[in-house]
């Protein structure tokens, strides 16, 4: 069964990108620290390239929604029984709860001994990694400026090869491939990419944004395994939107995806209660998991620091870290950034 992780970033001018976080960082700060977490949570998700056997719905943690958004529409159903424990809720630290890497498969070795029937292993979760840009066309992060597509055939163009000096492009790790998003709002993008995994095969599509560099794995793998019961996984946002979609790409036609994300008013704190009313009125079963956290805002940038510095220092995004340390957060006045450019 094939799965798709999709990660929509911006590699555009600075002042198109973070501009929420401008003030108190100049917009050229903004920009590279949009490109840096979007760097840190890719390499955060490339451990997905070689996965567990299968995504078990056991661990898919699904609750209903929460209670600040009244009854649950008609058309959800509620997380069947045995699921893991919700979250802490809205206001909780990204704490990385059982976030282990995926698992590799392990065996005894040497040849089967004679006369005995040896069985055949289970079927690897194949996992596409994918990048989905806006705004120029991302640079390799490898040194050798090969292309990091992967063989999907929808891959997408070939990247051009890392300059010889020094730029704040975004840079892709080895192991993803890179497709423009397309014009259109976020509601139009996402519905592309979605026709995109249907027509690849893909069954299970998860897509994440990049303003959420330390996304719980744990997260990810709730809503692959969701997805084996439901049409739609939601992971809310602590601001009123949500900071991950699942779709059963293999299971939804067209003109439900198109329903789900039809008049979300993007960008606002009714983008969750929008797409939950939308799924109720396609009778779409969803899957709302627990809630996680982006960097939005400037009071974001502190707590950013801080959850960084409270991770392993070789789990640490270098990059990401270095940027924030040589940024004088909380020293600057805010005015609370204009609109974000969706």
């Amino acid at each position: 069964m094939r799965a798709r992780l999709v990660v929509f970033a911006k590699n555009e001018a600075p002042g198109r990108m973070k501009t929420r976080l401008s003030p108190p960082l100049t917009p050229e700060e903004a920009a590279a620290l949009s490109v840096a977490m979007a760097e840190a949570l890719m390499e955060r998700l490339s451990g997905f390239r070689s996965p567990p056997t299968d995504f078990s719905s056991r661990a898919a943690g699904v609750r209903p929604p929460p209670a600040d958004f009244g009854s649950p529409p008609a058309g959800l159903r509620p997380p069947p029984a045995g699921f893991g424990s919700p979250s802490a809720g809205f206001g909780s630290p990204p704490v990385e709860e059982d976030a282990t890497e995926p698992a590799r498969e392990t065996s005894c070795g040497g040849d089967a001994p004679p006369n005995l029937t040896t069985l055949p292993a289970p079927p690897r979760q194949l996992v596409d990694l994918e990048l989905r840009y806006t705004g120029e066309p991302p640079r390799r992060a490898a040194e050798d400026g090969r292309s990091p597509l992967s063989s999907a055939p929808d891959a997408g163009a070939p990247l051009p090869p890392e300059p010889e000096t020094g730029t704040s492009g975004l840079a892709v790790p080895a192991g993803w491939s890179a497709v423009p998003q397309g014009d259109g709002d976020l509601g139009d993008r996402l519905a592309r990419a979605a026709a995109a995994a249907a027509s690849a095969g893909v069954e299970r599509l998860v897509i994440v944004g990049a303003d959420a560099p330390l996304l719980p794995l744990s997260l990810v793998e709730r809503a692959f395994a969701a997805l084996r019961d439901h049409a739609v996984a939601l992971a809310p946002a602590e601001d009123g939107g949500f900071v991950l979609l699942g779709l059963a790409a293999g299971r939804l036609s067209p003109a439900s995806v198109a329903s789900l994300l039809r008049e979300v008013p993007w960008g606002t704190a009714e983008v969750l209660e929008a797409t939950l009313r939308n799924a109720a009125r396609a009778s779409l079963e969803v899957a709302v998991l627990p809630s996680s956290w982006d960097v939005d805002r400037p009071d974001d940038l502190p707590r950013l620091r801080r959850a960084i510095a409270a991770l392993p220092p070789a789990d640490r995004p270098g990059r990401l870290d270095a940027l924030l340390s040589g940024i004088p957060v909380g020293t600057r006045p805010s005015a609370g950034g204009a609109p974000e450019h969706r």
